[in-house]
């Protein structure tokens, strides 16, 4: 293909940065003369084919032939892959396609096919939910068909409503998935994701293709998409709020109907305490602390932890009165009264509940451990006195 004299347009160029780029030649043995949008991104140029080159006038169908060197318009090439050019035309016959003989000059908008552009993706209408939560995509047929046909590699691009991360699987009749491409940053700047398929772990980057096909050579028919920050704040109503490109294996006796499902990966954005952080990642949610201070680095929060200063994230605590077990020290053993000693007061206090059970495993009065409190123990103890004869101090 040799390109033509290029495009005049300031916005050529969109904010996906894209290029229309015209062009004449051969593609598959045939004559052509089209416009094909690239990206910077690797993904084949995508050409007029996928850019819809028919339309109706005056009751008759259209076929693009040639298009004129320049285009018409400042707005050349927006986000929406729409595009502004003069160009020669042929009425065809919309069944067969042969042409009727007449042919004329037009000034055209081209709209992009549904998916073939990042700015243009397929979005699920409320017919789509499915019952378990997330949507059932169908349109990318056309766009994963002609993709095989032509042999370039074009993403169909999908989007539903907004999540943290998303699964994806594809329809039982439909064809594996070659790569993924998130095309742009999102707004707040996210960039990075992390992808999960066959059992593998792995970095996205906005604006690079994730080939699945390098570690797994016939593609795969699942993976997760997540990991999207959460302080991006999709609006659900935003049609381009998460816009992902899928390229497919061996599409080309794929239905055109088949689907995409595309199930959300929601957390919880309720801030009870109201300190800013949702209390799905609030370490402390009863009490605000927006600063997330974690000293002993157990993930309870500094400002809700019972035993700050020794990591106890279990934070367990026996006999309730706040301080964790890990920063109340176990009583000595037989000392029944805490006073620091054994002596005759103790094993008093002991002989005076003898068969009751013992409190947990750290009662001073149960040191054989048993779970009962026996004569072995009162007698245990006596021999750990810390004065003849268990004398009192």
């Amino acid at each position: 293909m040799a390109f033509q004299g290029g495009f005049q347009g300031r916005a050529a160029l969109n904010n996906f940065n894209q290029i229309a780029i015209g062009s004449s030649g051969t593609l598959n043995s045939n004559a052509a003369s089209r416009i094909s949008v690239f990206s910077p991104n690797g993904n084949s140029p995508i050409p007029a084919a996928l850019v819809q080159d028919r339309f109706v006038h005056d009751g008759e169908t259209w076929r693009i032939l040639n298009f004129q060197q320049g285009l018409t318009s400042s707005q050349a090439l927006n986000d929406l892959g729409q595009i502004v050019l003069s160009a020669s035309a042929q009425s065809i016959n919309p069944v067969t396609g042969q042409t009727t003989g007449k042919s004329r000059r037009y000034v055209l908008r081209l709209d992009p096919l549904p998916g073939v552009m990042p700015g243009t993706p397929i979005i699920p209408d409320p017919s789509s939910l499915l019952p378990g939560g997330g949507w059932r995509i169908r349109g990318c047929g056309p766009v994963a068909r002609q993709s095989a046909l032509d042999a370039l590699r074009i993403p169909c691009f999908i989007d539903p409503p907004v999540a943290v991360g998303y699964s994806y699987s594809v329809s039982a009749d439909g064809p594996a998935v070659e790569s993924v491409l998130v095309p742009a940053p999102l707004p707040g700047g996210d960039a990075e994701f992390t992808i999960e398929y066959a059992g593998r772990t792995a970095t996205i980057r906005a604006g690079e293709p994730f080939s699945f096909t390098d570690t797994v050579p016939e593609g795969v028919r699942s993976f997760r998409l997540k990991d999207i920050a959460l302080e991006e704040g999709l609006d659900p109503g935003d049609p381009v709020a998460f816009v992902t490109g899928l390229t497919f294996l061996g599409a080309t006796n794929a239905p055109a109907d088949f689907a995409v499902d595309m199930v959300p990966l929601v957390e919880n954005t309720d801030d009870p305490d109201g300190d800013g952080v949702i209390l799905s990642r609030d370490n402390c949610p009863a009490i605000a602390n927006a600063d997330q201070a974690d000293g002993d680095g157990d993930g309870v929060g500094t400002a809700c932890d019972n035993c700050p200063a020794v990591a106890n994230p279990d934070q367990r605590d026996d006999d309730g009165d706040g301080t964790g077990n890990a920063c109340q020290l176990a009583p000595r053993v037989c000392s029944v009264d805490a006073d620091g000693d054994i002596d005759r007061n103790d094993i008093a206090l002991i002989t005076a509940v003898l068969g009751q059970r013992a409190s947990g495993p750290t009662d001073p009065r149960d040191p054989d451990r048993s779970g009962t409190i026996t004569v072995l123990d009162a007698r245990q103890c006596s021999l750990r006195c810390d004065r003849p004869s268990c004398a009192v101090q």
